[in-house]
Formats: C-alpha cells, sequence, structure tokens
C-alpha cells in the first residue's frame, strides 16, 4: 500500500521524477520526466540515464561523478539544487533545475532526482537583465543617478553615474557613509532637514527637493533630487528612501545669468526714465520762464 502510494504521488506532480541505480541505469521515469524528455517510461527503463538526457559535454564529468558516487555515496550535484542544461529525445537542449539525493539499499547506492523545466523563467530573466541594462544606458546617457538611502541608519546606496556626476570613484567615498549629508552645503543641509519632518505624514511619499552637493574638484553642484519613500517605521518616519538626482549645474547657472541680465535691464529702464523726466522738468521749466517773459514756449511737452 505505501508503495502504490508513494508511486501515485510521484505520478501527481508535474516535475520529472527519475531514479537510477549505481551504473545510471534508469529504475523510475515517472509520467512527468516522459513528457519532460519526449521519452516514454518503456523506453527509458534499464537505459543509461546521462545517455538519454545528458548533453554530450556533460557525460565526462558525470561518468566521474558516477564512480565516486558508487564508491562514497557522494557526488557534485547530490544533497543541491544545480542549474543544468538537458537533452531532449528530439535533440534540442532546454535548462532544467535539477535536485538529487542519494540512498543506500544494503550495500547498493541508488540517486533520486526532481528536474523542473526552468526555459520560461530563464527567458524571464534574461528579459529582467535586458530591461536593467536598457535602464542602466538610459540613465548614463541622460546622467541620472540612482540612490537608495535609509536616512535612520545613515547609510546610502548609488549607482555608478551617481558617482560620475560629482566627478568621484566609488573608492574615493566610504561606502558605509551617509553622502547625501556629508558632501551637501552646510546652508543646504539645515533646509533639507527641516523640510523632512512633513514627510512624517504616511500621505506624503513623494517629494522633490535642490541643493548643492560637494564635487570631487571642490566645486559645489546644483543637484535635483526626486525620490519616494518606500518604508516607514511605526511611528511613520521614513526608513527608506528610493531615488534619483539630476545635475542641474548648468541650468542654475544659466538661470542666474539671465536673472543677473534682467536685473541690469531694470536698472538700465530706471535710469533712462529717471533721465526722461528730468528732461521734461526741465523743459516745463524753461517753458514757464518763457511765458513770464512773454515770449511763446520752445517745447512742447506730451
Amino acid at each position: 500500500l505505501a508503495e502504490r502510494k508513494i508511486k501515485a504521488m510521484s505520478e501527481a506532480i508535474h516535475d520529472g521524477m527519475i531514479m537510477i541505480d549505481g551504473k545510471a541505469r534508469v529504475m523510475y521515469w515517472n509520467h512527468a520526466a516522459e513528457a519532460l524528455f519526449g521519452v516514454p517510461a518503456a523506453e527509458a527503463l534499464g537505459k543509461d540515464m546521462h545517455a538519454l538526457v545528458a548533453p554530450a559535454e556533460y557525460l565526462e564529468g558525470a561518468k566521474s561523478g558516477l564512480e565516486s558516487f558508487v564508491e562514497t555515496g557522494r557526488g557534485p550535484v547530490l544533497d543541491r539544487v544545480s542549474e543544468l542544461m538537458a537533452r531532449r529525445a528530439d535533440g534540442a537542449l532546454f535548462p532544467v533545475e535539477v535536485g538529487v539525493a542519494g540512498f543506500q539499499v544494503d550495500r547498493d547506492w541508488y540517486a533520486v532526482g526532481i528536474v523542473r523545466d526552468i526555459t520560461e523563467r530563464k527567458r524571464a530573466e534574461a528579459a529582467v537583465r535586458e530591461s536593467e541594462q536598457r535602464l542602466e544606458t538610459a540613465l548614463t546617457a541622460s546622467n541620472t543617478g540612482l540612490w537608495d538611502w535609509y536616512p535612520q541608519e545613515g547609510k546610502d546606496f548609488h549607482n555608478d553615474q551617481w558617482y560620475r556626476q560629482l566627478g568621484y570613484e566609488r573608492s574615493d567615498l566610504d561606502p558605509d557613509a551617509d553622502h547625501l549629508m556629508t558632501l551637501m552645503h552646510p546652508d543646504d543641509a539645515a533646509a533639507f532637514l527641516g523640510g523632512m519632518e512633513k514627510y512624517a505624514d504616511r500621505a506624503a511619499n513623494d517629494y522633490k527637493n535642490e541643493f548643492r552637493m560637494k564635487a570631487a574638484d571642490g566645486s559645489w553642484k546644483w543637484i535635483l533630487s526626486l525620490g519616494r519613500i518606500i518604508e516607514r517605521d511605526e511611528a511613520g518616519q521614513p526608513t527608506r528612501i528610493v531615488g534619483v538626482h539630476l545635475d542641474m549645474t548648468e541650468r542654475k547657472t544659466a538661470e542666474d545669468k539671465i536673472g543677473r541680465h534682467l536685473e541690469d535691464l531694470e536698472r538700465f529702464n530706471k535710469l533712462a526714465i529717471s533721465r526722461e523726466e528730468k528732461m521734461i522738468q526741465l523743459k516745463e521749466e524753461i517753458n514757464l520762464l518763457l511765458r513770464e517773459a512773454g515770449r511763446e514756449a520752445r517745447y512742447r511737452i506730451v
């Protein structure tokens, strides 16, 4: 009865289950293994498992590992989960996750393996990596620094572009330091920390700040910081904030130049208006003197 239950359970699982003896001969091959490798159980039983499903480049290592397993009950893939390539009956290779355990009956060693097709997972992982690479390329091209800040611990983490933005190499700065606060301009730090108080409100999760940070060459860079609070403590205080830093030094410099230019124009305009007003006043005084002398006014005042 127990044997029938075990067999029924092994046939019900979606992963391939295979048992081999010390010579790699297949002793058990469930329905999922049939579907996975395209080999019927009747055809697999008694055959060398490695010859059935292992790619050619694995055969030599499998033989060596099997010899060790027969002698000691140990092997390179035993008692662990490994990611390997497997071969179907039509010769197609695909990635699998394999968990193998050994057991001994009398003096003979046997191995049971659970095999799972991870093709879709690998595709998803590859898609994520490709997406991350594209994002990193885009962020690098746009000079965008990524940061992950833990304000209560006084630690933050950054991508390479964050360092390049300020002219640093990773090795230039203490990896455990709070770079945001140690590099921020003293005149901006107090206002920044004071402004953080409003984020104790759980409804306020997004924030925007502008401040100066000290670059590697000693200059001050204007930074636009956009962030989102993603973790809070029980009191509602932010414990983790992630976001981006954008170098807006050139924009600030341009704005300062425009501001100074507008101030110059305003001063010039005031001087010109004042001069015009004085000329009008002078002409009015001359006209008044001429009328008092019984003469016709010289200037027409508009």
